[in-house]
């Protein structure tokens, strides 16, 4: 506590080889914080979440290992959290490239964002949420294999719904 005092671990305690990643973020209101860990299968990192007062604990992605490229942001208003990840999250990814998916702050249901990529493509880590949380804008090489373009999409996803900022680039 920065006023002093005991500190209060918010994970549980770790076995052997399990770990916390280094990237962890607080909900804007300061109640829940987000991280990706392994602590309920080794070596498969998962989305979670706890609650800052309580210590309720809730896996946002259970049994789904983000792959060590994962990112995430919570939305502006807490309820939501985009992620990056080259996984087959919920079967929504089978050819694994780096794409954007959206779960609730309180878990259930992950939602494919980005659209279909080329075979090579991938969504850039550094994508940004909207300060409404209704989209996110990011990069990818989505509409030319090895041509980073920005896109925005809803953050309920759904295919054929981003749109790409700039114009058509040159090769």
């Amino acid at each position: 506590p920065i006023g002093g005092g005991t500190p209060v671990r918010l994970s549980p305690a770790l076995g052997a080889g399990e770990s916390i990643a280094p990237n962890f973020q607080l909900t804007p209101d300061g109640e829940t914080l987000v991280f990706l860990s392994d602590l309920n299968v080794n070596d498969t990192f998962e989305l979670l979440a706890v609650d800052v007062d309580d210590g309720t604990l809730t896996t946002l992605t259970p049994g789904v290992n983000l792959g060590a490229g994962a990112s995430f942001q919570i939305s502006p208003d807490g309820d939501t959290v985009v992620f990056r990840s080259n996984q087959n999250v919920g079967g929504n990814n089978p050819d694994e490239n780096f794409e954007l998916f959206a779960v609730a702050i309180t878990g259930g249901t992950v939602t494919r964002i980005t659209a279909d990529l080329p075979d090579a493509g991938d969504v850039e880590d550094g994508f940004v949420i909207s300060p409404d949380g209704n989209t996110v804008v990011y990069r990818a090489d989505q509409t030319t294999d090895g041509v980073i373009e920005l896109y925005v999409a809803p953050v309920t996803g759904g295919t054929g719904n981003s749109l790409r900022l700039n114009t058509a680039l040159e090769m």
